[in-house]
């Protein structure tokens, strides 16, 4: 008797589309900001591009950005619309720097990200700016929402994230040691297995503080 063997699981996280925030260089974490017309032409291309990926299922951030991107993308690849969203898949909460223009919060913040930015710092999981998160917190809670998603829902093979920037950017640092900007509806692509490793290793990491 031939089993048939089941296809790699994977979890696909993607930017949302442009907002008038980002088109200004504004820090934008959980202030609700509305795509703007090119974000939604975007949204569309992502869509089309997503439609080869076979995705089962589409969860999203709840906020406004992150959900019309998602639906838009369940729009182009032809899912219903029965859109689970997550406050664990939300931005980072950037405490006293949201809102603020990206290129004066580097200059004055230069030896946060000096920190954050080196993933060979003892601190880099944790620095962080006044009254904000850690990536430590955010890549906790964003891994253990989509590793529990996949374990609760054995029939999804490929699970797409609608989420943010900040999360992508901090996902490929953690995994692949380096620094990556991801532009508007730009992702990333991770095994499921390769995930879970990921999170256990992020555990250690907070069990060593």
């Amino acid at each position: 008797m031939f089993f048939r063997k089941r296809p790699k699981r994977e979890i696909i996280f993607f930017r949302h589309g442009e907002t008038d925030w980002n088109k200004a260089g504004l820090v934008q974490g959980r202030t609700d900001i509305y795509l703007n017309p090119n974000g939604i032409m975007q949204a569309d291309n992502l869509g089309q591009v997503l439609i080869k990926e076979n995705v089962d299922f589409v969860v999203s951030s709840p906020l406004k950005r992150a959900k019309t991107t998602a639906k838009i993308v369940l729009d182009i690849i032809k899912k219903p619309h029965n859109l689970q969203c997550s406050p664990d898949l939300v931005e980072r909460d950037f405490g006293v720097v949201e809102g603020r223009k990206f290129n004066e919060i580097l200059i004055e913040y230069k030896d946060v990200f000096d920190i954050m930015d080196n993933d060979a710092h003892p601190e880099c999981m944790h620095a962080k700016f006044p009254n904000s998160e850690s990536k430590y917190e955010v890549l906790s809670r964003v891994m253990n929402y989509t590793c529990n998603f996949m374990d609760s829902n054995a029939q999804c093979n490929k699970l797409a994230v609608s989420c943010h920037g900040g999360i992508l950017r901090y996902i490929n640092l953690f995994i692949n040691k380096k620094i990556t900007d991801y532009g508007n509806c730009d992702y990333i692509k991770v095994d499921l297995d390769s995930l879970k490793l990921y999170k256990d290793k992020l555990e250690t990491i907070h069990k060593k503080q």
